[in-house]
């Protein structure tokens, strides 16, 4: 037996995979695979700055586990809107949902200062819908930036 195939025998049978053979084994993209990595959805380990590899079935675990499982029902996680002075706080996945915008957006205006939000105890964030409104408004104007 040559050396390269003893090689391909090991990688066949070993559990971590790639970011490419993880997504063909899942069945999605592998920039879906880079964002559940970056908000640490599933494990993974990372060898260096560039080679990750994944434990197929610990990510498969992870998967079916609730915190994952919300990508593939594609059901919005239910947020109630609290009521402080007058004012109705969302959280950002409302507003994304509301205005049909990528909550990745949201997050932007948020770090930029466009949308103001507040910190909840727990970590989430909330945000005050009028002044989403008004800060949409000015979006829409003409001669506006979008």
């Amino acid at each position: 037996m040559r050396g390269d195939d003893l090689f391909a025998e090991r990688r066949a049978r070993s559990p971590w995979v790639s970011k490419k053979g993880l997504a063909a084994a899942l069945g999605v993209s592998p920039r879906t695979i880079e964002v559940w990595v970056a908000d640490h959805r599933i494990p993974c380990r990372k060898f260096s700055e560039r080679l990750v590899r994944f434990h197929l079935p610990r990510v498969q675990k992870a998967i079916t586990a609730e915190k994952v499982a919300s990508q593939f029902t594609k059901e919005e996680p239910a947020v109630e809107a609290p009521r402080a002075r007058g004012k109705e706080w969302v959280g950002k996945w409302v507003v994304a949902g509301t205005y049909d915008i990528a909550h990745r957006t949201v997050e932007g205006w948020m770090a930029t200062g466009v949308i103001p939000y507040r910190k909840t105890a727990t970590g989430g964030v909330r945000l005050d819908l009028q002044a989403v409104e008004r800060a949409l408004e000015v979006f829409d104007r003409p001669g506006s930036r979008k």
